[in-house]
């Protein structure tokens, strides 16, 4: 009895981390500044050309068929689009981060291919590449 019951929990919990991995995919927000040195290391980044790190206080993960962009911390005014590969902008909005913190985007009616995030606030450029 104490087998089967093992058996089960280890098969649910083999399940779980399966979906988990199927359904949530994290999308990896980097500065937009064109310097292919910059590394991503989480929400905190380090830039390879210095020993500083800079927060990023946006993160953006992908749950079903929704985009959710998270602010971590407020930073105003923000514009958040999402463009193609061929440079069409598919979503824009802007959000006073102030007030709200995050935003979801529905996912539906996007085909199939590679897609970037960019938000936009103050003098600051972010960027996160995504595919569906």
């Amino acid at each position: 009895m104490k087998s089967n019951f093992k058996f089960l929990s280890s098969l649910l919990l083999i399940l779980f981390v399966s979906f988990t991995q199927l359904v949530f995919s994290d999308i990896l927000i980097r500065k937009d500044n064109g310097d292919p040195g910059t590394v991503p290391m989480g929400v905190t980044r380090l830039n390879s050309m210095s020993s500083t790190q800079s927060f990023i206080p946006v993160t953006a993960d992908i749950q079903g068929n929704e985009l959710f962009v998270n602010f971590i911390n407020p930073v105003g005014t923000a514009s958040v689009s999402v463009v193609d590969l061929s440079g069409n902008c598919v979503y824009h909005t802007v959000v006073d981060t102030n007030t709200t913190s995050e935003i979801s985007i529905s996912l539906d009616g996007l085909s199939a291919g590679k897609y970037t995030l960019k938000i936009t606030y103050v003098f600051t450029k972010l960027k996160g590449d995504f595919s569906l």
